[in-house]
């Protein structure tokens, strides 16, 4: 990430918004490419507030927004702890943001080798919490995000889901996607709704 980018970046946003688009964004920090001398929270905040569906976690809405985060996140382990976290993440962009309409946090933990996925989806009312998500290993786990988001995008286009198997269509594109080698997935529709 340099200027020159964000500012290109805020431009197509602003013509994305004039021609009436449904804007998304998956909140993915890597360090290793955001070194120009401003931080993250400093940039990210303006391209944001165009957006209509904001993705990520509760640790990345901190680090790229600046959304309070609780200090020791980890004391409990609970899905209902995490989706309690999620929850406030939530309500907070939503003040922040205007725009947006939905945020989705996912949480992928490992424990004694064992990998759990989930994720949450919030609207300015309600939060519905996908169907968890065990495997024994992951083969490769880029491109999860975008199978998410994608899935997401998808069943909000198509309206063929409640909100609670709409996310749970979400987590199970983007874990079916951590069992497959690349950066791209081969599942069909079919294979990620055999999941739910």
């Amino acid at each position: 990430m340099n200027q020159s980018i964000a500012i290109i970046c805020k431009e197509a946003l602003e013509v994305a918004t004039a021609m009436g688009l449904v804007i998304s964004i998956d909140l993915n920090y890597r360090s290793k490419l955001w070194q120009y001398g401003k931080k993250p929270v400093e940039i990210m905040p303006d391209l944001v507030s165009y957006c209509h569906i904001i993705m990520g976690n509760i640790w990345s809405a901190h680090e790229l927004l600046g959304v309070a985060i609780d200090t020791d996140p980890h004391r409990e382990s609970t899905k209902e702890h995490y989706a309690a976290l999620a929850n406030f993440t939530a309500m907070e962009i939503f003040k922040l943001y205007p725009n947006c309409q939905q945020v989705a946090n996912t949480f992928r933990f490992t424990n004694d080798g064992t990998i759990s996925y989930f994720a949450t989806l919030h609207d300015k009312v309600d939060m519905v919490i996908s169907k968890s998500f065990v495997a024994n290993k992951v083969v490769d786990p880029v491109g999860s995000g975008d199978c998410f988001m994608s899935a997401l995008l998808y069943g909000n286009a198509t309206k063929k889901y409640q909100s609670a198997s709409l996310i749970s269509v979400a987590a199970s594109a983007a874990y079916g996607k951590l069992g497959e080698k690349g950066d791209h997935t081969q599942q069909s529709i079919q294979q990620i709704e055999a999941r739910i």
